[in-house]
């Protein structure tokens, strides 16, 4: 407890870094919390689909033929 209190006073004697501290634990915290409710939004839940692991992706590429000018 007495550190506790301890480390209270010392926060309390320098406002400046006790601003910086926090407010690095803030972005710090939040910037964590945002990433992971991405990466569960995105990867983790399932999709909101009858079967969903049954859906496929379809898709095509082009490749450009090379063409000789015309002599």
């Amino acid at each position: 407890m007495n550190d506790l209190k301890f480390a209270f006073r010392q926060l309390l004697k320098t406002p400046g870094f006790t601003a910086v501290a926090v407010l690095t634990l803030a972005l710090g915290i939040g910037g964590n919390a945002a990433i992971f409710s991405v990466i569960y939004g995105v990867l983790v839940r399932p999709l909101p689909y009858k079967d969903a692991e049954r859906l496929v992706v379809v898709w095509a590429t082009w490749q450009k033929q090379a063409t000789t000018p015309a002599a």
